[in-house]
């Protein structure tokens, strides 16, 4: 079921899932509990047999904003500083207003010298930036103990990612499918490094960038339907977040000042988040800043169909851990830090706290003003002599008695993306945990799951579409779990909700496509093609569905089947170097080994340091009857030092006789 290629493919998913795996003993534990307890379907629920299509929030949500809605155009940023420039011009100077730019923007500020830490190494290769003209190529070289160069990987890099407050990773344009490049630069070092997420093995230049990631970084994508990480081209001139994230499409309002329209009251064509109630003005900021340990699309939605105004858990269901659990630990989100401390618990709706009581999304404080900023901030709730210590004492620890240096201690995020820099947990000493509400003391009990419906307070946690957007969250995790047994039973509690999600809608191709991985996962992978085929008859350009058939079809030696998914699936994506191999090797078993070996090249020229594919090269050309060139092959197979060296030689001897 596993090929090296396919290992690599899970372990380049983990790195937004690394906390959720620390999780995974007890998930073993819990989720048999969890759905014959907290997670199992009432009897209304296992009973539903509705077949409707979900109706789409922007269209029904009640609202007296009328640019929530789906037929209302994005503007740009230019159209709004023409009459906003002052908040146009600092939001620019804003990390949200840096979060990704076009490569030629930010070259000339990039250092490409041996001071910079370029190249460097890791994983056994060398990382090397370099400037081209306009453009910039990263290359990855694998060298061998003389320090010949025996492999060499580059690309050009088309985008940035990331403010440059930490650092910048950068982004590989290929047709339209976008991919992560293995070098980011670290601004506290002044430094070129390897990418968070990239430790554990080299994923080399294939590294997929999902909608997920571009969502919190790009202003707006079109992404594909159905692909894994392909997007409409040509892609957009405006990258960065921008004023339209936060208010709403600007069609109406523009047309509305065009006008000189006059109107009574808040503006109905614009969102001022400062206007709306608080979840739906938490909504705004969680869009990006609630990640969660999963976060799934609900049913018929796109992450770009959110507007400001609309409750997010429309469009995500957002998954996290129990509070008891997030207490011990710092590395998530701001907002469920937040969420855990007393001043957002003890908040009244009149004067609920939340992200922008304390923070400018236009602008950040500088940093001669940051203490006093954030002490204001503190002084709309608590007074002078709220503090426990003496004016003398605080300062003493802080000679500018900050109030968040004591109570919201910043902590070093070791170059984990997404981690929680500034502890929002707001303690009240910075030595001694948050209060944790009653109801979260009594840690992991029989009965209860560590992964936990986020909006519970806002919706109904055992709604159908909720426990189908479980389901898909469990399979998440599944896909990027390497233990066979604990595969199994996040399979095994996944399955009935998925079932019940393909009985309530055939048409959900989502959840056919988790479901026929779970079937494949426990043990039946007949089952678990005839779904994914249900699902492919459907939507025949699904990704993952066909990616999943082919290797199911080659697990049960149906070769011609598992052929053909492959070669659909290559030539709508043909940046997969594992589907390439084993449609490679599929085709030498057949015999039609021309075609197997242009496969394996294609394989080869994506990663260059997988023995696999030269190995069946070196096969071919030795059904060709060119041993001079099957020996070239060979030394580089040696070069490269595969675990399997000695037995590769004893094979490559007797072929060679």
């Amino acid at each position: 079921m596993d090929t090296p290629h396919a290992v690599e493919g899970r372990r380049s998913r983990r790195t937004r899932l690394a906390a959720i795996l620390v999780l995974i003993p007890l998930i073993v534990l819990g989720l048999w509990f969890a759905y014959r307890q907290v997670w199992r379907p009432t009897s209304s629920v296992a009973e539903s047999n509705s077949t409707s299509k979900p109706s789409d929030p922007r269209l029904t949500f009640a609202t007296p904003y009328r640019n929530v809605r789906p037929d209302v155009k994005y503007v740009g940023d230019e159209t709004c500083a023409a009459c906003h420039a002052t908040e146009s011009t600092s939001f620019r100077r804003h990390p949200m207003g840096r979060s990704a730019a076009w490569v030629t923007g930010v070259a000339p500020r990039d250092r490409y010298d041996k001071s910079s830490k370029n190249p460097f190494e890791a994983l056994g290769l060398e990382f090397v930036a370099e400037p081209r003209g306009q453009a910039v190529v990263h290359k990855e070289i694998r060298r061998d103990g003389e320090h010949h160069a025996i492999t060499e990987l580059e690309a050009v890099v088309a985008m940035s990612i990331g403010s440059g407050t930490q650092g910048r990773s950068y982004a590989i344009n290929r047709a339209g499918y976008l991919f992560q490049s293995p070098i980011s630069w670290f601004t506290d070092t002044h430094s070129w490094g390897l990418s968070p997420g990239f430790g554990e093995s080299a994923i080399h230049f294939r590294r997929t960038i999902t909608v997920q990631c571009l969502f919190c970084h790009i202003d707006h994508f079109a992404p594909v339907a159905h692909t894994s990480q392909r997007y409409a081209e040509p892609l957009p001139n405006q990258l960065a977040i921008g004023c339209e994230r936060c208010h709403g499409p600007g069609q109406l309002h523009v047309e509305r000042q065009e006008a000189g329209e006059s109107f009574d009251g808040v503006d109905d064509t614009i969102v001022n988040p400062r206007n709306l109630e608080p979840s739906l003005r938490e909504a705004v900021c969680q869009q990006c800043h609630l990640l969660g340990e999963e976060r799934v699309m609900r049913r018929g939605r796109n992450a770009f169909d959110y507007r400001p105004g609309l409750p997010l858990q429309l469009i995500f269901s957002t998954f996290v851990r129990p509070a008891e659990l997030v207490e011990g630990r710092k590395t998530v989100s701001h907002v469920e830090q937040m969420y855990l401390s007393r001043c957002f618990r003890a908040s009244t709706d009149q004067k609920k706290l939340g992200c922008i009581s304390c923070h400018d999304p236009h602008q950040l404080p500088a940093a001669e003003s940051r203490v006093a900023f954030y002490r204001e901030r503190c002084l709309k709730c608590h007074d002078q002599t709220s503090c426990s210590l003496p004016l003398e004492a605080r300062r003493s620890k802080n000679k500018d008695d900050s109030c968040i240096e004591c109570h919201m201690p910043r902590r070093s995020s070791a170059s984990v993306a997404h981690a929680a820099i500034t502890d929002h947990r707001v303690v009240r000493r910075r030595d001694r945990p948050p209060e944790v509400p009653l109801e979260s003391r009594s840690g992991v009990q029989p009965g209860q799951i560590p992964l936990v419906y986020f909006y519970r307070d806002l919706q109904e946690r055992n709604a159908p579409e909720i426990l189908r957007d479980l389901g898909l969250a469990m399979i998440n995790i599944a896909r990027v779990e390497d233990r066979d047994e604990v595969r199994r039973e996040i399979c095994s509690r996944a399955l009935p909700f998925l079932d019940m999600a393909v009985h309530n809608d055939p048409d959900d191709i989502d959840a056919q496509e988790a479901q026929g991985f779970g079937f494949w996962v426990r043990g039946n992978p007949r089952k678990a093609l005839a779904t994914l085929e249900t699902a492919l008859a459907k939507v025949p350009e699904r990704e993952v569905s066909r990616e999943d058939a082919a290797r199911i079809a080659a697990q049960l030696g149906q070769d011609e089947t598992a052929i053909a998914h492959w070669r659909k699936l290559l030539a709508a994506n043909p940046w997969n170097p594992a589907g390439h191999y084993l449609l490679a090797k599929l085709l030498a078993q057949r015999g039609s080994w021309p075609e197997a070996m242009d496969e394996a090249r294609a394989s080869i020229k994506l990663d260059p340091t997988e023995p696999s594919p030269r190995t069946l090269l070196i096969a071919g050309y030795l059904q060709k009857g060119d041993k001079k060139q099957a020996q070239r092959e060979f030394e580089i197979v040696e070069r490269l030092k595969p675990p399997q060296l000695e037995k590769l030689r004893e094979w490559f001897q007797q072929q060679m006789r």
